[in-house]
């Protein structure tokens, strides 16, 4: 299933891109200008979490961060259980809106399961 087209939403007075995946809306964002780099948290994280790194990233990289579903900018999960499948397809539904078709992804702890997801399920 192709994700819905980029729309943005208001959240804590920003305008945050997102991108929509059966129904739910996942924000995201971007810095930089250049190769891309997902940046995908454990599950439960925002992508505000790599606020660390992303100071020090240089402006030729192109970090693209994401938020889990129920965190930052992106619909809550009330009653349903999501897993890492659906953690890779989000991932695959950013990309489209965030203009990439191919990025290398970074990642600890579960999100690194979800890169074989990705690459099983969405091998371009």
């Amino acid at each position: 299933m192709r994700p819905a087209a980029s729309t943005r939403l208001f959240t804590n007075r920003l305008l945050v891109p997102v991108a929509e995946r059966d129904g739910i809306r996942i924000g995201w964002a971007e810095q930089g200008d250049g190769v891309p780099l997902v940046l995908i948290t454990g599950v439960g994280g925002a992508g505000s979490a790599w606020w660390r790194l992303l100071r020090h990233l240089p402006p030729t990289v192109r970090a693209i961060t994401l938020d889990n579903r129920g965190t930052g900018a992106s619909d809550p999960v009330a009653g349903r259980f999501f897993g890492l499948d659906d953690l890779a397809g989000d991932v695959v539904a950013v990309m489209d809106p965030a203009r990439t078709s191919w990025a290398p992804r970074s990642a600890g702890s579960s999100p690194s399961t979800s890169r074989w997801s990705i690459a099983i399920a969405w091998p371009r």
